[in-house]
């Protein structure tokens, strides 16, 4: 009714502000939206695998003195691991505050046709704008924004740990049965029961132990690698956008540079020789005037006319 009555009176109907919690048709929710990652899928196996590589072959072997209280520790972590790939998965970061007008504090996505925060960014696979965008995670499917930033933290971190931990747990094994071969077929024993074969059961745990050392070495590094960049962008307040921005532009200002510098190098190339022409130029004349000087008018190639007369 205000707004035909409005309209009666000439004056435009009041605009209506859309508020920005509305979801995009079109925007992936969280990291359990179709489609999955590979890296999503891979992850999915590969958790369940390191929880049984330590609790089927590493822990029957461990120390009797400490081996619980490890076993103990790796479930915490294990546990914090689970709990925060599934937040980080599961939040979705969309920026969903009210609709603000503040040039300051705003601006428009020209993806979406929204006004968000200035920290704001779209994502382009997950179709949405993101709040404080830090990246685009393949390996939870999901944008990591302001909303779900401290659970990817925690399970980096998490994983850092795990990781790092079972490769020292695998170390130890590996070194038991090196120099306690004895020990570690008795461990197996009061595990599994005694067997005709124990040897090569012994063999059989050692082989899966050195396998999986070399298969937690490069998640080890990456995680370590994600932690330090991330302890790094936490310590200078940025996010990985940003910082990705800001080596984008000092590269292509150092390709300015270098452009530039070429440019100039050229020019005094071409000085250089135009120099050298103009001076090749300046030493041919001269020395056609020095030869027109000493030959007379006649010429640098004309010889001077001899006298026919003699004198007596």
């Amino acid at each position: 009714m205000n707004g035909a009555r409005r309209t009666e009176r000439g004056m435009p109907p009041p605009k209506r502000k859309i508020a920005r919690s509305a979801q995009p048709p079109n925007a992936r929710v969280n990291g359990f939206s179709r489609p999955f990652s590979n890296m999503q899928v891979m992850s999915w196996f590969l958790i369940p695998l390191f929880f049984l590589d330590f609790y089927a072959i590493l822990f029957p072997v461990m120390p009797d003195s400490c081996k619980y209280a490890l076993a103990g520790i790796y479930a915490v972590v294990g546990l914090t691991l689970v709990v925060g790939v599934l937040r980080a998965s599961a939040i979705n970061p969309i920026d969903s505050s009210t609709n603000c007008d503040d040039p300051s504090v705003s601006t428009r996505c020209n993806v979406c046709q929204r006004t968000v925060r200035k920290s704001t960014k779209h994502c382009r696979k997950c179709k949405k704008c993101v709040e404080k965008f830090d990246h685009h995670c393949e390996t939870l499917n999901n944008c990591i924004g302001k909303k779900n930033y401290p659970s990817f933290l925690a399970a980096v971190i998490a994983c850092t740990l795990l990781s790092t931990f079972q490769l020292a747990c695998t170390v130890y094994v590996i070194i038991r049965f090196v120099n306690d071969l004895g020990g570690f077929k008795e461990a197996l024993a009061s595990a599994y029961g005694q067997s005709s074969d124990a040897g090569l059961r012994a063999g059989v745990v050692l082989g899966f132990a050195c396998f999986g050392a070399l298969f937690l070495i490069p998640p080890a590094m990456a995680a370590m690698e994600v932690l330090l960049f991330h302890i790094y962008l936490i310590r200078h307040n940025i996010t990985t956008y940003e910082y990705l921005s800001g080596q984008h532009k000092k590269n292509m200002a150092k390709k300015k540079a270098q452009m530039k510098n070429r440019k100039q190098m050229m020019m005094r190339d071409q000085q250089t020789q135009a120099s050298k022409q103009a001076s090749a130029r300046n030493q041919g004349g001269c020395c056609a005037s020095i030869c027109r000087a000493c030959c007379g008018a006649g010429g640098a190639g004309q010889l001077p006319t001899p006298r026919t007369d003699t004198m007596l």
